[in-house]
């Protein structure tokens, strides 16, 4: 059989193949867009022959994607995004806007900047839907794969491509129960170790400052527990012997329950927002950008 010009193939049918993607279903990516299902296989059908591949398979009564389909979404995205810049290149309202701006980030961004965020969106924009996607140790493939609009990230990012912005500056501190010995008095780089830690071990892409030079130095803390983020720390350390190191600014939303003490060492860390050439010079994604810049640098103390 003859294959499909390529050259043919219209905008619809790739946001058609990057719904489908997305939804894993071709009934309900025909429901979101009103549609029947028979007209979602007649355009997939038509990219299979443009493709010469299967795009999708039905593995145990649902549908998985190729290898080929998956590198055709990250292309198509980026396809739709850039023609939709042509198209609005002279016109951006916020407030008349309906689109989803896609951040990925992980706790200490959605707790320090988020809740700033979405009351300046929810005020000049109320139109557009704020996606949060948690960045774990892949923040920089969803970039690049085109799954996310924008990174925030303490881990220093300097790929190709790959654009960057100063946030904000932060440091470690300890959060000590009011009954442990340790909330006060002297508090050595000795003493801090050999405590009982309730460590938040971070994905492996990036590591505290304190804890990559104990590392080199063939030392490590003694953990009681460890956990993936500082989330629900002062509920696992009150009324415990643990102490943990934290992010200021995380130390001092809980510090009703547990005080903060700064730690026997220098460990400060920043936070930087990080895109790549396919929003660079988007005029939406340049709003946003700018946005959160603002928030940083106006409402983040």
């Amino acid at each position: 059989m003859k294959s499909l010009d390529p050259q043919k193939i219209d905008f619809s049918s790739l946001a058609m193949l990057c719904l489908v993607h997305e939804k894993k279903s071709f009934s309900d990516a025909a429901d979101a867009v009103g549609t029947n299902q028979s007209t979602v296989s007649y355009t997939i059908d038509r990219l299979r022959r443009a493709f010469d591949d299967p795009l999708f398979t039905r593995q145990g009564g649902r549908i998985v994607a190729t290898p080929r389909c998956d590198d055709l979404v990250v292309e198509a995205r980026i396809i739709l995004e850039k023609f939709n810049d042509i198209v609005n290149a002279e016109e951006f309202d916020p407030s008349t806007s309906r689109t989803t701006l896609r951040i990925s980030s992980n706790y200490y961004e959605r707790i320090i900047i988020l809740p700033h965020l979405i009351r300046a969106v929810r005020k000049a924009a109320p139109g557009i839907h704020i996606m949060m996607i948690p960045a774990q140790e892949s923040g920089v493939d969803q970039l690049q794969q085109g799954q996310t609009d924008v990174l925030l990230s303490p881990a220093n990012h300097t790929l190709n491509g790959i654009y960057s912005k100063l946030l904000l500056k932060d440091k470690y501190v300890c959060l000590i129960d009011r009954a442990n010995p340790l909330s006060s008095g002297e508090f050595t780089e000795e003493m801090f170790r050999e405590a009982n830690h309730a460590y938040v071990s971070f994905a492996q892409i990036w590591r505290s400052s304190y804890s990559t030079d104990m590392r080199r130095r063939g030392l490590d803390v003694n953990r009681a527990i460890s956990i993936a983020s500082p989330e629900n720390l002062a509920a696992l350390l009150e009324g415990t012997d643990m102490i943990a190191a934290a992010p200021k600014r995380i130390a001092q939303i809980t510090q009703h329950r547990v005080p903060f003490r700064d730690c026997p060492f220098d460990a400060p860390f920043q936070v930087s927002m990080y895109w790549t050439t396919r929003t660079h010079s988007s005029k939406m994604h340049i709003w946003l950008r700018d946005l959160i810049v603002k928030i940083c640098r106006e409402k983040v103390v």
